[in-house]
């Protein structure tokens, strides 16, 4: 029986845990999993709310923010651009900009808007 073998082969704790069933997989049975980048964010949102204690609201929100932060980044993108890109409307995007205090993309003059100022 695979759990009997797995019990002699741990070397710490005391309970089987999925890292204890992973290693007795060999590696060619694994399937190659495709790449999922929203678990992957969820994971790391769960570390952030659970183990280091942040409250929900404020890690959405920081999320939020930093994936605003991200789109500006694109160069030759005006506003409307990026907000088709998010599939949201431009005035939401100019919303959550200025509550966030993100500076805008650049005007054509080359001055940067910094909502919420």
């Amino acid at each position: 029986m695979l759990s009997k073998g797995m019990l002699f082969l741990k070397t710490d704790g005391t309970s089987l845990g999925m890292a204890d069933w992973l290693a007795q997989v060999p590696a060619a049975a694994t399937p190659t999993a495709s790449p999922d980048p929203i678990g992957e964010a969820a994971e790391k949102l769960w570390t952030v709310v659970f183990e280091q204690g942040v409250p929900w609201n404020e890690a959405m929100e920081r999320l939020e923010a930093k994936l605003l932060e991200q789109v500006l980044r694109l160069e030759g993108q005006t506003r409307s651009d990026i907000a088709k890109r998010l599939k949201t409307s431009e005035r939401t995007l100019y919303h959550k900009l200025r509550n966030y205090r993100i500076a805008a993309p650049t005007r054509a003059g080359g001055e940067t808007a910094i909502f919420g100022s």
